[in-house]
C-alpha cells in the first residue's frame, strides 16, 4: 500500500460538490474529521480507493464517513427545539 499512497494522494478529478478539480488527499480530508463521503462513488473505476480506505481507516470510521446525512429538515426541527429550551428557561 506505501508505494501507492503517495501516487493516490496526487491524482486528481473534477469535485461536484465543489465544482474544480482536487486531488484525492483533499477527498480524504475536506475540513472534518472524516473523509468525504463521496470519495468511493467518485474514484472507483480509477483507483482502487475501497481498498485504499480499508487500509488508512477503521470500520468505525469508513461506515460514520459513508453514513448518509441527517435530513436538512430533522437539522433544523432540533435547532427550533433546542431554541425553544433554551428561551423557556
Amino acid at each position: 500500500m506505501e508505494e501507492t499512497t503517495g501516487r493516490y494522494e496526487t491524482e486528481t478529478r473534477y469535485c461536484r460538490m465543489l465544482g474544480h478539480e482536487v486531488p484525492f488527499s483533499y477527498c480524504l480530508a475536506p475540513g472534518s474529521d472524516l473523509f468525504c463521503r463521496h470519495t468511493v462513488d467518485c474514484w472507483s473505476g480509477r483507483l482502487e480507493v475501497r481498498s485504499y480506505l480499508e487500509a488508512r481507516f477503521d470500520r468505525a470510521t469508513i461506515e460514520a464517513a459513508l453514513r448518509p446525512p441527517t435530513p436538512k429538515m430533522t437539522n433544523l426541527l432540533s435547532l427550533i427545539e433546542r431554541a425553544r429550551s433554551a428561551s423557556d428557561r
